[in-house]
């Protein structure tokens, strides 16, 4: 049986979280605002927010929009229910546009006329950012399975990755968003620390904070895996290329093995049942 997610952890996970430990501190302090500088320049971003979760982190982004209520943001038919659930819950409706059948990505064409997007890159193959950039609306872009897709994280209007305990780069829990823009980048700052004031950044009243910092428990093991990417992203390219060649012939269409394509999961295409097929 193949492990389902299982985490790639070593000696340097371990020392930093036991460093972190042996400090006496384990809340939001100076290793989470390393990695939000790591993380800045790892994806060429100005400005890098480390947060609770990878949900928290898609809240935030939506939020910091500023939309209006009810804002039509569209989402792709293929993926996770918290992209769903970020939408609603910041008070706009979801509007579902059918994927690319090679990426299976958001189809940039079957977009409709909608306020926003949030656009997930897909299993680690990454989605047209420059077609979805050409729509003209802001858009969000879901690097949550796929950090080291090609261009990951550097052409949303904002955009936002998980490291929970199932995804490519893991520290348990957490997230983060990143952006360029300073107006959005004031917004998150306001919706996480819970200042006074803030109204003249907001077109009508202010939203509801949004606390949590990532802790530096989470952050020094976030550290030590942002640093490996590119060792996992080669490591996941190999397996691709094992399952390739070992798939070939059959029933389905297995993914191109493309540059940028990060393999989070192997998907295979096919008509025929998927039950009889797995047995």
């Amino acid at each position: 049986m193949i492990p389902h997610s299982a985490s790639t952890l070593a000696g340097l996970e371990r020392d930093a979280a036991a460093g972190t430990v042996a400090r006496n501190f384990l809340g939001p302090g100076p290793e989470a605002v390393r990695l939000e500088v790591e993380l800045g320049e790892r994806y060429g971003r100005r400005r890098a927010f480390a947060v609770s979760t990878g949900f928290h982190a898609l809240l935030l982004a939506v939020r910091a929009l500023d939309l209006a209520p009810g804002a039509r943001v569209a989402l792709p038919t293929l993926t996770c229910p918290s992209v769903l659930a970020a939408v609603e819950s910041a008070g706009h409706r979801a509007i579902l546009a059918d994927v690319d059948e090679a990426s299976l990505a958001i189809d940039p064409e079957r977009i409709g006329p909608v306020d926003a997007v949030v656009a997930p890159h897909a299993y680690g193959a990454p989605a047209d950012a420059r077609a979805i950039a050409a729509g003209g609306r802001p858009w969000i872009e879901d690097c949550a399975t796929s950090p080291s897709a090609g261009g990951a994280a550097r052409t949303g209007t904002l955009a936002v990755l998980s490291f929970a305990g199932t995804k490519y780069v893991t520290a348990g829990a957490g997230g983060a968003v990143l952006t360029d823009d300073e107006t959005f980048a004031a917004r998150i700052e306001w919706l996480l620390a819970m200042p006074p004031g803030g109204a003249d950044l907001w077109r009508g009243p202010p939203p509801p904070h949004l606390p949590g910092r990532l802790a530096d428990l989470n952050a020094a093991v976030a550290r030590v895996q942002l640093a490996r990417l590119d060792e996992f992203h080669r490591r996941r390219r190999e397996l691709a290329a094992v399952y390739g060649e070992a798939l070939r012939g059959g029933p389905w269409r297995t993914p191109e093995l493309r540059p940028e394509h990060g393999f989070y999961r192997y998907v295979l295409l096919t008509e025929a049942p998927a039950g009889p097929l797995a047995e």
